[in-house]
């Protein structure tokens, strides 16, 4: 196991990686760390070392990483990494400088917190009804169901003429 675990990168600049304090590791156990990083329209490459103690020796690995196509499969990572640091923007408390932060960055990524909730409503005719105005985009969600409504349409007057024609 490892004790005292900090990380460092070369060649890669990251930021607001979480957990910030990394615990103590069990032997055979493995730890999930979520950050972001700049990323420069390449291809990473770089370093990441890291130094601990184990069994009261220190040690230090160095492993290379690689982000290249990054984005593509890893769609559920930015939320992952909101969730974490939505949840490190509520420990520093209740100032409304934090509570700014935690909505906006709720609402971009559309993840509940104390200080928002979401209303789902099917059409934009319960939104007129309830007088709720639309604040947050579903993600890919609205695209789906709107081709769907706009293919069944088509489908139906399709089907409706050519019922027509048979009279």
């Amino acid at each position: 196991g490892m004790r005292g675990i900090q990380l460092q990168w070369k060649d890669i600049r990251v930021a607001r990686a979480y957990p910030e304090v990394l615990p103590n590791l069990p032997a055979g156990r493995q730890q999930i760390i979520l950050g972001r990083y700049l990323p420069e329209g390449k291809d990473l490459k770089g370093t990441l070392r890291v130094t601990g103690t184990a069994e009261g020796r220190a040690v230090a690995v160095e492993a290379p990483v690689a982000f290249s196509g990054a984005e593509e499969g890893n769609s559920f990572i930015p939320r992952f990494w909101a969730r974490l640091h939505l949840d490190h923007l509520l420990a520093q408390g209740r100032s409304p400088e934090i509570k700014e932060k935690v909505i906006a960055l709720s609402e971009d990524y559309q993840i509940i917190t104390p200080y928002t909730s979401f209303l789902v409503l099917e059409s934009d005719a319960d939104r007129e009804r309830f007088g709720v105005k639309k604040r947050m985009r579903m993600r890919g969600g609205e695209e789906f169901f709107a081709e769907g409504r706009a293919a069944a349409k088509e489908d139906l007057a399709r089907q409706q003429m050519l019922l027509a024609k048979t009279w």
